[in-house]
């Protein structure tokens, strides 16, 4: 089976919903040879954390990047459920 490589581009730290949280974007290629950027928040919280992943083909990605922020930092655990605001390109 062929391997299909990520890389990491970055990291940062961030705030969401009140909770420090990691951002972490990747860059790859999916089987079809379609390129592809990723963006990642960790957000610990007690014993658990909770993974958000966004993807967007890479030459649009920085297009919809302000998006998946947006969407990302709209991240709220409420009586124990989990919203997030969607976007609209």
């Amino acid at each position: 089976m062929p391997v299909y490589p990520f890389e990491e581009l970055s990291e940062s730290p961030a705030t969401i919903d009140g909770k420090s949280a990691l951002l972490v974007y990747y860059r790859g290629t999916l089987q079809k040879g379609l390129p592809v950027e990723f963006l990642s928040a960790i957000i610990p919280s007690g014993k658990t954390y909770t993974k958000i992943s966004v993807w967007c083909v890479e030459p649009l990605f920085r297009d919809m990047q302000t998006g998946f922020e947006k969407t990302l930092n709209s991240y709220r655990v409420t009586g124990g459920q989990t919203t997030a605001a969607t976007s609209k390109p």
